[in-house]
């Protein structure tokens, strides 16, 4: 596909670390790179009044080229206009083509996440619009859907890796790491990325690791999330009153919880100096750790029947049972998935056990990263859907 001439105009969130923005600055990197595309990036208010941007999120090389993209100007006319923020803004644009990138985790697009046009029905918000609705899995599409969308509107592109970040590092590497961050050579570390928001699992994921660590001494549990995003508060409720005084005093002793800002290297030395990624979702759009965690080489342990089963290759995938089930909203009922606590706790024991698991993962994981997952591959496919 020729870009040469084509303006393209980017309307997203830049220097945090929320998902919409981490996809919104790799695709920006690698929008710039493309030859002959004229490139602009219209910065959108935060949705989180008190989430502040920082600098140095990503490699200087990266952030130099993500904070390059100039402003459009006033007479500007895009051959296309991509919005990646949220609320969905589906406002029409006067000229060209309008691709808003949406998600609909638990399988339905509420009427409040939609703004500009259709009363926030997504269904007449694209058709009054005349937009592509962009997602990451099928999951996500058949969501939009079911909540009115036309199907032909609605195209997916999985989310990508960066495999120069993300990646395996050798043993010596690791161990210093590890000794860096305060764990020890010989523990087996579980690693849950994410907003410790009710979707993730994270009370289903404590009472099973509560049995993984009643066997297994050296079993360590890292529990990263983003404190200048989102609140570790329901957690703590959650080790209140959801596990008794034995089970407490395990957690607190195979625990960690690790806040604050991380660049995009100190989030892959998270990666890296674990042995196997866990997320017992209930709903998810996508995933983007569990793809980074497969680059590094890492067995996944996923819920089974949700979007992870569409990018995550055998080999890594390893797929926690789970039953589908509707809860009651205003209007259509969500769908989530029900992730078995046994079936889940079994996964991680294997996963201790067996260390044939883990060389299968660091074998099919980075190569499977390094190809149709690369940014570099995932921008070109939303480059041919937002110019046409």
């Amino acid at each position: 596909m020729s870009t040469a001439g084509l303006k393209l105009q980017v309307e997203g969130w830049r220097g945090i670390a929320h998902s919409f923005a981490l996809v919104n600055q790799f695709q920006l990197v690698e929008f710039a790179r493309t030859g002959g595309l004229d490139l602009f990036h219209r910065d959108v208010a935060f949705f989180g009044k008190h989430w502040i941007p920082r600098a140095g999120l990503f490699p200087a090389s990266m952030e130099a080229l993500i904070r390059s993209v100039p402003p459009p100007p006033s007479d500007l006319a895009p051959d296309c206009v991509l919005r990646i923020s949220y609320p969905y803004n589906f406002a029409p644009v006067p000229n060209g083509r309008l691709v808003v990138f949406a998600t609909a985790e638990s399988s339905v697009c509420p009427k409040d996440s939609v703004v500009g046009a259709g009363d926030g029905r997504i269904g007449r918000a694209l058709q009054e619009s005349g937009a592509i609705l962009l997602t990451c899995s099928e999951w996500s599409r058949r969501g939009f859907i079911r909540s009115g969308a036309d199907p032909d509107r609605v195209k997916v592109v999985p989310l990508g890796v960066d495999s120069d970040i993300f990646r395996p590092v050798p043993g010596a590497e690791k161990a210093m790491s590890r000794q860096r961050l305060g764990l020890g050579k010989d523990d087996f570390i579980f690693l849950n990325v994410g907003s410790l928001s009710p979707n993730k699992g994270i009370p289903l994921l404590l009472r099973a690791f509560v049995q993984v660590a009643a066997a297994h001494s050296r079993a360590r549990l890292v529990l990263k999330f983003n404190q200048s995003l989102y609140s570790a508060r329901a957690l703590r409720e959650d080790l209140e009153n959801l596990l008794n005084p034995a089970e407490r005093a395990i957690l607190s002793s195979h625990v960690r919880l690790v806040g604050g800002l991380h660049t995009m290297a100190d989030l892959a030395s998270l990666h890296q100096v674990s042995d196997a990624y866990v997320a017992p979702y209930h709903a998810e759009a996508f995933n983007l750790p569990a793809l980074e965690a497969c680059a590094c080489g890492l067995p996944v342990i996923c819920t089974a029947g949700g979007p992870t089963d569409e990018f995550l290759p055998p080999g890594v995938l390893l797929a926690i049972r789970s039953r589908a089930k509707s809860v009651p909203g205003d209007g259509l009922d969500s769908v989530v998935l029900e992730p078995d606590e046994g079936s889940l706790a079994h996964l991680m024991d294997s996963v201790v056990r067996d260390p044939t698991l883990a060389r299968l993962a660091r074998q099919a994981g980075p190569a499977h990263a390094a190809g149709a997952s690369s940014w570099s591959a995932i921008s070109k496919r939303v480059l041919r859907i937002a110019l046409g």
